[in-house]
């Protein structure tokens, strides 16, 4: 979930964003699984700073295109190649129960999920959120991959005011180091 920054930094550059992404992944993620998700999720986001730097409508299949063409193969891979079938008509249900949604805590279940979200939503933040907390699972990090994602795409705008109103402060944080 921490990727997507990695494909908005290096998206003039596919192979920086697949090193960097592979390196930032390996820290964390120490199976290849996991690392191919981190790869993913770093496409996803370099393909959406694109189109929208170019003031283009991205498409679910271009966007898909674009990751799968550039992808190792992986069962990461292989769902998202298996999300990119599946119209965004479908049930939410229906996509968990093919792609799943994070229960099992590994990135072939919650990657290809996330993609599909962004992938059907690339122009509106708040229904790409709605519809990946909508399916339950691991919500949290479904959410942060799907933000970091479609914010580029969609733009900061996009961003429901309300929820920027909630959002806990940095400088007021109890995390924030004032030294």
């Amino acid at each position: 979930m921490r990727s997507g920054p990695i494909g908005a930094y290096f998206y003039e550059d596919t192979s920086a964003v697949i090193e960097q992404a592979k390196l930032a992944a390996a820290i964390t993620h120490a199976h290849p699984e996991g690392i191919a998700g981190g790869i993913a999720v770093a496409l996803a986001a370099c393909v959406c700073a694109r189109y929208a730097l170019n003031e283009t409508a991205l498409s679910a299949n271009n966007f898909y295109d674009f990751i799968i063409d550039h992808m190792s193969a992986s069962e990461v891979k292989a769902k998202i190649q298996k999300a990119k079938t599946l119209p965004a008509g479908y049930d939410v249900r229906t996509i968990v129960s093919v792609l799943g949604n994070g229960t099992n805590l590994t990135a072939q279940d919650t990657v290809p999920f996330a993609l599909w979200c962004a992938a059907n939503n690339t122009g509106s933040f708040s229904e790409a959120i709605w519809t990946g907390i909508s399916a339950l699972g691991d919500r949290d990090t479904i959410a942060a991959i799907i933000g970091s994602i479609v914010v580029l795409s969609a733009g900061s705008t996009s961003i429901p005011e309300q929820w920027i109103l909630q959002a806990e402060l940095f400088n007021t944080s109890p995390f924030f180091n004032k030294s």
